[in-house]
């Protein structure tokens, strides 16, 4: 959550307001959040941590979310939507 909320608007500040506004749910120019206090992503991204969806069950059957701690090594990946056919 801190990576996408803090530390990427961070190193890319002339691009942090059109940050929020595509990947975020805004109001107002800030960010909405859900009722478990994590931000309310729009549908259409899909982000990775490990080459998985941080919404798909671990080995544990726990889903990382947004609350997963980042470790040395992971690799996260923000895909923006695409269309096509």
């Amino acid at each position: 959550m801190d990576l996408l909320l803090k530390c990427i608007p961070a190193r890319h500040p002339d691009a942090s307001r059109r940050w929020k506004e595509r990947v975020f749910d805004t109001e107002n120019g800030e960010v909405k959040f859900n009722e478990d206090g994590t931000p309310s992503l729009r549908g259409a991204y899909h982000i990775l941590i490990n080459g998985r969806s941080y919404l798909v069950a671990e080995d544990d059957e726990r889903c990382p979310g947004l609350e997963y701690r980042l470790k040395a090594g992971d690799e996260i990946a923000i895909l923006p939507p695409v269309g096509g056919g």
